[in-house]
């Protein structure tokens, strides 16, 4: 049996790329003023992860923003930072770099009509 250390590391590397997919997929939902059941607001996953990373919420409308999935991608954490100049930087870490740079063009791009 592996060991819980293993465990958990496992668990939330699952967690973060799932958290990537929901992101990917997330559209713009119309927000209410009263942050009802269609407004934006990420739901943590649960106690135990550290950093914590956040469930989004599934797409409702055809239209897709980049802007939320920018700010979706700024809640997902892409886990443990190298400690040490001699330990390689994890691929959760440059996915996560890949896709905030990613969105961020596409939100640039929807801003200024390029």
């Amino acid at each position: 049996k592996p060991a819980s250390e293993v465990i958990s590391e496992y668990s939330r590397k699952v967690d973060f790329l799932k958290g990537m997919l929901q992101a990917e997929k997330l559209v713009s939902l119309p927000s209410h003023p009263s942050g009802g059941p269609h407004s934006v607001s990420p739901q943590p996953l649960g106690p135990g992860h550290s950093p914590p990373v956040t469930r989004l919420p599934l797409p409702m409308s055809p239209q897709t923003s980049s802007s939320e999935k920018a700010l979706a991608n700024q809640f997902l954490a892409p886990g443990r930072v190298p400690t040490t100049a001699k330990e390689r930087v994890p691929a959760t870490k440059t996915v996560h770099l890949q896709s905030r740079a990613r969105y961020t063009s596409e939100m640039r791009s929807e801003l200024l009509g390029m």
